[in-house]
C-alpha cells in the first residue's frame, strides 16, 4: 500500500473564503498523504488569503506554497504559476469550490504509477453531496482519443492527474481554457485515459442559475476559438472544422433552451 504520493495539488482561488476550508479538508482527508499543496490567491477581495494562511499554519504533513497574485490574472495564469513551482512527479488540480472523495489520490496515483506510459488521467465527477463507495473491480478504464474529444470535453479539471511537465501550460483564455489544454495534450499523441468512477463533487450552480446562463455564449466562443486554432495548425481539416462549428452551435442552443427551462421552473 502506498503511504505517500508524489503529487502536487494546484488550487487557484478567487474570493473563495466560504468554501476554502471544505476544499482543503477534502485534500487532508485523502487516504494517502500527498507531497505538496500550492494555493494561488488570484487577488481576492474577501478574506481568502487569511483563511488559507490560517489553515495551512497548522498543517505539517506536506509542503505548502501560497502564491499571492498582485492583480487578478485569471484561472489559466494562476494554474500555470502553480505548475511552474510544482516539485512532484504528478500534478492534480482542484477548484476551490469543489471537493475530492478520500480515495481519489490513492486510486488515481496507484493506477498511473502502474502505467508509466500514461501522461494524463481523469475520472467522473458529479454534484452529489453524499458519500460514494468506490468498487475498483467495477471501474471501466477507457482511452481518450483526440478526434473523439473534439465532440465533447472528456475531462473536468478537478478530476485530472497528469505527469509534471514544463512543456504544457494552460492558454491565456477566460473560457474553455481547460478544454484547450486537454486537446493540446491529446493532439500531441500523449496517452490519456478516463476512469469510470466518481471521485469528485462540484459545488457549482446548474445551467440557468444566476450568473451562469449569461456565460454560455462566452463559453461557446471559447470552444469555437479552440477549433479555429486547431484548423490553423493543421490538426483538423476544413471539413472537420466546419462540421465541428455547426455541431458545437447546436449543443450551445440546446444548453440555452435547458437554461431557459430551468429559469422558468424556478419562477
Amino acid at each position: 500500500m502506498i503511504s505517500k504520493a508524489s503529487v502536487s495539488v494546484i488550487v487557484p482561488c478567487f474570493n473563495g473564503e466560504e468554501c476554502i476550508a471544505r476544499c482543503i479538508e477534502s485534500i487532508t482527508n485523502q487516504t494517502v498523504c500527498i507531497n505538496e499543496v500550492i494555493f494561488i490567491d488570484d487577488c481576492s477581495s474577501d478574506d481568502s488569503l487569511n483563511v488559507i494562511n490560517s489553515i495551512f499554519s497548522s498543517i505539517s504533513d506536506y509542503r505548502t506554497t501560497i502564491i499571492k497574485n498582485k492583480m487578478n490574472l485569471g484561472v489559466s495564469i494562476s494554474r500555470n504559476l502553480g505548475l511552474n513551482v510544482a516539485s512532484s512527479d504528478y500534478i492534480a488540480f482542484l477548484d476551490v469550490d469543489d471537493v475530492w472523495l478520500p480515495e481519489k489520490i490513492e486510486v488515481q496515483y496507484t493506477w498511473m504509477i502502474r502505467h508509466p506510459n500514461v501522461f494524463l488521467t481523469g475520472h467522473e465527477m458529479n454534484n452529489s453531496r453524499s458519500s460514494i463507495q468506490i468498487e475498483m473491480s467495477k471501474v471501466r478504464i477507457r482511452k481518450i482519443h483526440a478526434k473523439k474529444a473534439l465532440l465533447s470535453n472528456p475531462f473536468s479539471t478537478p478530476t485530472i492527474m497528469m505527469k509534471n511537465t514544463k512543456y504544457y501550460r494552460f492558454p491565456n483564455m477566460r473560457y474553455a481554457e481547460d478544454y484547450a489544454f486537454w486537446l493540446e495534450i491529446l493532439f500531441d499523441s500523449q496517452e490519456c485515459f478516463k476512469l469510470s468512477v466518481v471521485m469528485a463533487s462540484m459545488f457549482k450552480p446548474e445551467y440557468g442559475s444566476s450568473g451562469l446562463s449569461s456565460e454560455l455564449w462566452l463559453m461557446e466562443k471559447g470552444v469555437q476559438k479552440i477549433y479555429l486554432s486547431l484548423y490553423k495548425i493543421n490538426k483538423i481539416n476544413l471539413f472537420e472544422y466546419i462540421g465541428l462549428i455547426g455541431f458545437s452551435y447546436v449543443k450551445y442552443m440546446k444548453r440555452v433552451l435547458i437554461s431557459l427551462v430551468l429559469v422558468r421552473s424556478k419562477l
